[in-house]
């Protein structure tokens, strides 16, 4: 079931479950991804598993609009990563950012260094392949253990970062995970 509250109400189930170390996943969906959902079991059964499941698309809401008569709130990836920076910033925790080029890991790194300075950060650029296999499962599950953070973050594409985030995080101690 999609997420349904406001970025408010989101800052504050955030909030709670780091203040609590709770675990908790976040994905976001669209109509694209919702069509992925239709036809990938792994990528089904890790939708299935996520805790905040949010709305990243204007085609869901035109439909609740149109069919049900609610409308909620858009939430994206991009308005997710921005309150859980700074609830990070606040508390000064440790993230970790999973995806793209350590090209663009090190720049992404350097803003956010310049913009949270009580964050902790560390990176990690997956290889470019088709799916992950269970050695780079292990190369990141590995780094995750040795790093050792409040948060992490995939940047992948769907149905890859949920895939790949689920295989890796389900045995590990971060607190929030959030593929956007």
């Amino acid at each position: 079931e999609v997420y349904t509250g406001n970025t408010v109400e989101l800052e504050k189930i955030l909030e709670s479950a780091l203040k609590k170390k709770q675990k908790l996943m976040i994905s976001c969906i669209n109509p694209h991804s919702f069509c992925l959902y239709m036809r990938d079991q792994s990528y089904k059964k890790a939708i299935e598993i996520t805790d905040i499941l949010l709305c990243d698309g204007i085609g869901f809401q035109s439909v609740e609009r149109y069919l049900h008569h609610k409308t909620y709130s858009r939430i994206t990836g991009f308005d997710v990563t921005k309150i859980m920076l700074n609830l990070a910033n606040l508390m000064a925790l440790k993230v970790i950012f999973i995806g793209s080029t350590e090209e663009n890991l090190k720049v992404l790194k350097t803003n956010v260094e310049v913009q949270y300075q009580n964050i902790e950060i560390a990176t990690f650029a997956p290889p470019f392949v088709e799916s992950f296999g269970e050695n780079e499962c292990r190369d990141i599950r590995n780094f995750l253990s040795r790093e050792n953070c409040d948060l992490v973050f995939f940047g992948l594409t769907a149905p890859k970062q949920e895939c790949l985030s689920w295989a890796v995080c389900s045995s590990q101690n971060q607190h929030i995970v959030a593929n956007v």
